[in-house]
């Protein structure tokens, strides 16, 4: 039987805003839910009676605690508690992982790179969410492992952007932005993360992903309970009109043509702009990567799993993780699926002794 154990911990302190000492411990909540996400803050809740004897113990530590669940004892989520549901008969606690506090930080203004590899910006930007801001809220993360983005699938080049520039932005949404980039047209999987652990540190990983062959689900396996499959042709694109100002103040312009998409569904255009692109060369490159993007339909496949049937990421026992590939095999009328799906994003929810699990998964990307 699965079991669950809750704590919310007190800040240590308040200049680095570590988690310290346990103010309230909960076996097996009446509800307890978790998810992560690739490159996105993970989440969780947990539900507790009003009558309970802890429920008074907590006044006053909303947005000023941490949250650690934890999975037959295995550390599966921490976050800080942001926030709450009341009514007369039950407390509803949502944490959000410490990613989110990148959310609240920023960069400074103009801040800027020039012949930058993608893990220098990384590591700035990281250094500055963790010990520049001053009262940082992950001033208490350690350092994990920050890697050089690479410019082919399973390359060894590095990255490196010619001019990178913030203004008072977000440092989760550069730290997307930089991740995405470093995905381009490859099927590397670059994700960043602050996993649970006892000592929690930031990672950067250039390629994260591996295909698991023995992960495997079937319609009619009696694993597959429900499924929502997603298509999102209205996206596709067959010809890209691009328009890019260069370092010379010259506006350089190419269109981009996939011939056979075009045939198969016609002429769907989008125009894009780029506020600075060194040359036509480069032009070039950049537009073969988005339209390689833009003919695709893409995939979003969700899999609802039969209670108890599956252990969810990130516990050890699940035999996967975030950006990892699942064989799944769905023949069923209109879909289709015999192959594998890379993970993008895990839902657990722990409701009356039973567990139940949701698994998100899209086609690899790249060429």
């Amino acid at each position: 039987m699965t079991t669950y154990r809750v704590q919310v911990r007190a800040w240590a302190d308040t200049s680095t805003f570590g988690p310290g000492a346990i103010i309230a411990e909960f076996e097996n909540p009446m509800n307890v839910g978790y998810a992560d996400y690739i490159n996105d803050v993970p989440e969780a809740f947990f539900t507790i009676q009003q009558d309970s004897r802890y429920a008074p113990l907590l006044r006053g530590y909303e947005g000023r605690s941490h949250v650690w669940i934890y999975r037959n004892d295995e550390l599966v989520h921490q976050g800080l508690w942001l926030e709450t549901d009341n009514s007369p008969d039950d407390i509803v606690i949502y944490s959000y992982g410490y990613l989110a506090a990148l959310y609240w930080l920023h960069t400074d203004w103009a801040q800027e790179w020039t012949s930058a590899q993608v893990d220098t910006i990384i590591t700035d930007l990281w250094n500055r969410a963790q010990t520049t801001h001053t009262q940082s809220n992950v001033g208490f993360v350690g350092d994990g492992t920050i890697e050089a983005a690479v410019t082919t699938s399973g390359g060894a080049t590095p990255l490196v952007l010619p001019l990178y520039t913030t203004y008072y932005k977000r440092i989760l949404f550069a730290m997307k932005e930089l991740a995405a980039f470093s995905i381009g047209d490859t099927t590397n999987t670059v994700i960043f993360e602050i996993p649970p652990a006892a000592s929690p540190v930031f990672n950067f990983w250039k390629n994260r992903g591996a295909d698991k062959p023995d992960v495997r689900f079937e319609w009619g396996d009696k694993k597959i309970a429900w499924y929502a499959d997603r298509k999102y042709g209205v996206w596709q694109r067959s010809e890209l009109l691009a328009v890019g100002s260069s370092p010379n103040d010259i506006l350089l312009r190419k269109s981009v043509t996939d011939s056979t998409v075009m045939t198969s569904i016609g002429r769907r255009q989008e125009s894009i702009f780029l506020a600075w692109v060194r040359d036509d060369t480069e032009l070039d490159r950049v537009m073969d990567l988005r339209l390689s993007k833009a003919v695709r339909n893409d995939t979003d496949l969700m899999l609802r799993l039969y209670p108890d049937s599956l252990d969810p990421a990130p516990a050890s026992s699940a035999g996967y993780r975030m950006g990892d590939r699942v064989y799944v095999k769905i023949d069923r009328g209109l879909t289709n699926y015999d192959g594998y799906l890379r993970v993008i994003g895990t839902q657990a929810l722990s409701s009356r002794g039973s567990e139940n699990v949701r698994l998100m998964l899209q086609e690899q990307h790249g060429a």
